[in-house]
């Protein structure tokens, strides 16, 4: 399962803020579990400007779960708070800011909750 979380607010072009609107990702830090596959790999490729993502633990999952509580849609989706200690760059790739791919969510998540 891959979890992506909107971290820049702004103005999107129409395709990107409609992206956005099928990830339930209408506010920042806004946290959106979807499935692994090129379909929405591709929806996040679009968005990738706006949001960062990467491979979320089952543990996490149901932690955050217990903590917001269960939503049964297609799309989960939860609310989360800033993280602490704040982002790094929201300017910039994952490597130096908070943009983009990560290769686990997990760190970010925590912070977050």
């Amino acid at each position: 399962m891959i979890g992506v979380i909107r971290v820049r607010k702004g103005h999107p072009n129409p395709m990107i803020r409609k992206t956005l609107e099928l990830l339930r990702l209408d506010k920042v830090n806004t946290l959106s579990l979807i499935q692994d596959n090129p379909r929405m790999k591709g929806m996040l490729i679009i968005c990738q400007d706006y949001v960062t993502w990467g491979i979320i633990s089952d543990e996490l999952v149901t932690k955050v779960e217990e903590k917001k509580g269960k939503v049964e849609t297609p799309i989960k989706f939860f609310h989360l708070r800033p993280p602490s200690k704040g982002y790094e760059s929201l300017k910039l790739p994952y490597p130096k800011g908070s943009m983009g791919k990560r290769e686990s969510l997990d760190e970010l998540v925590k912070r977050m909750i």
